[in-house]
């Protein structure tokens, strides 16, 4: 007999007084003050040589440890729309232990003016339960799924293993209050982009294969 999905531990919300969303949990903001899409473009697309690296291919998969408020993927799956050499297919796998509830994900939506409203209400809608495991999404006729892994590091590893080709090294993940890290067997292939404001995440990206908790991303692209 399978056992029930297990409900997990919500995300905290705070908000600055510059209206800046922050993670007191992990005493970071989700954001700079210069804005959210400000900020995905150039730390999550620019640093990871996006969308360069999925013009002509068939998939590409993007492997994101943090998913927070989601606009790492509004950002991308923007930016994807926006691409007439875009990949055939996109596909976007975060992994996050305590995700936020709907309602304050709509909220925090609604704190700076956003160029993409139309997709985040489109991810608000199919918002999953706040419950252990997989999640699948899927948007724009199914050519862009979302893999949502609520929980610790198993949920994250069993996203990675349905999303990723099967020529791809393994993923395995470990995870801390101050850092996130990603370790496939070959880096050949892979690239990372980190945002952080807490002193103690930056300090930990000097160490290899180290991130920060809120935003990581490991990518790799399907010819």
């Amino acid at each position: 007999m399978s056992r029930a999905p297990e409900p997990i531990s919500p995300a905290r919300v705070d908000v600055l007084p510059d209206g800046t969303p922050c993670a007191p949990d992990y005493g970071d903001v989700y954001h700079t003050t210069a804005g959210a899409f400000a900020q995905a473009r150039h730390v999550f697309l620019s640093g990871n040589g996006l969308p360069a690296r999925w013009q002509g291919r068939d998939r590409f998969v993007v492997v994101e440890t943090g998913f927070g408020l989601g606009l790492n993927f509004i950002a991308t799956w923007d930016a994807w729309r926006r691409d007439p050499h875009r990949s055939q297919r996109l596909c976007f796998v975060s992994a996050e232990p305590h995700p936020l509830r709907g309602s304050d994900l709509a909220r925090a939506h609604t704190l700076h003016p956003l160029p993409a409203a139309d997709l985040c209400a489109a991810l608000q809608a199919q918002w999953p339960p706040l419950t252990t495991g997989l999640h699948r999404l899927s948007f724009d006729d199914g050519r862009v799924e979302l893999l949502l892994a609520w929980g610790d590091a198993r949920a994250m590893a069993q996203a990675g293993a349905e999303a990723r080709p099967q020529e791809s090294p393994p993923i395995t993940v470990s995870r801390s209050p101050g850092n996130c890290a990603m370790r496939p067997c070959s880096a050949a292939s892979m690239r990372q982009a980190a945002f952080s404001g807490s002193t103690t995440t930056r300090r930990g990206l000097a160490a290899p294969q180290r991130a920060s908790s809120l935003q990581t991303a490991v990518i790799f692209g399907v010819a």
